[in-house]
């Protein structure tokens, strides 16, 4: 059996998805098509009609769909349902779409040891959302998110109206050290605004998880490094996530490390 797979999202062409879904198929004897699906919002409804004819086994979901995707299929899995926000697209034949929500299990591995208090997310987007919800569930109280929508911000505020806290973009700019963690949610164009905050930690201690990854990613990351913040970028996430949603659609489970070395060679090219 061949596999029809692919990533749906915008401005996606820089994605390692390929390269990882790749390498899981030859860890596992499989042989897989998987395509880069770049679309704007005009054409998702040819893209759910591909969906429901079987011109694909499954697709992973990215920004700014995760959403769209959960509103499309007709069965979710548990983090699915809870986060309204699918990035793992399945059919089987005949039957309904199904959608489940992969980055929880990436999220968990990068979140893991992150200490309680003082944790600061960048951004309030799905991924945000994910981050936020993972903390919570594993008894993070006061966690700030920093947003420029005030209404995204009372949909994630409303998890734990007591323990999610506000923050704008203009007052972190000199008020980083009150945050021993900080999750980057932002996407890479951000960097322009972040490169302008005093990232000096009083204390020397702090971590700084950035959901991205390329060359722009390591290149910020190395000055954040420097100034006594450990670092982290989104490649482990994404590795853990598509080995997930390789299993839900084949029933094989890749072995990690081949896919891993795919997975960060092909990164050293993204810019």
């Amino acid at each position: 059996m061949r596999y029809r797979l692919g990533l749906l999202g915008l401005g996606i062409q820089n994605s390692l998805s390929p390269a990882l879904h790749q390498a899981a198929a030859r860890s596992c004897g499989l042989e897989v098509d998987y395509e880069l699906i770049d679309v704007d919002h005009e054409r998702l409804t040819d893209v759910a009609d591909h969906l429901k004819r079987g011109r694909w086994h499954g697709l992973n979901v990215t920004a700014p769909y995760k959403h769209w995707a959960f509103k499309l299929v007709s069965e979710r899995g548990q983090h699915a349902a809870e986060l309204h926000s699918v990035n793992t697209i399945s059919r089987a034949p005949h039957g309904p779409l199904r959608g489940l929500n992969t980055d929880w299990f990436g999220i968990e591995g990068l979140l893991a040891n992150v200490p309680h208090g003082g944790v600061l997310i960048l951004g309030s987007g799905r991924m945000a959302e994910s981050c936020l919800a993972w903390l919570l569930a594993n008894g993070h109280c006061g966690v700030t998110v920093a947003h420029r929508s005030l209404n995204r911000f009372i949909e994630l505020q409303n998890r734990a109206p007591d323990q999610v806290r506000s923050a704008h973009y203009d007052e972190l700019k000199h008020s980083l050290a009150e945050y021993q963690t900080v999750i980057n949610c932002l996407p890479r164009q951000c960097y322009t605004m972040l490169d302008t905050w005093q990232w000096n930690y009083a204390g020397g201690e702090g971590a700084f998880i950035d959901l991205n990854y390329g060359r722009s990613t390591d290149r910020f990351l190395s000055g954040i490094d420097g100034l006594g913040r450990s670092v982290c970028d989104g490649v482990d996430a994404l590795i853990e996530q598509g080995i997930e949603s390789f299993y839900h659609w084949t029933g094989h489970r890749p072995s990690r490390e081949p896919v891993m070395h795919a997975v960060k060679k092909a990164s050293l090219s993204i810019r």
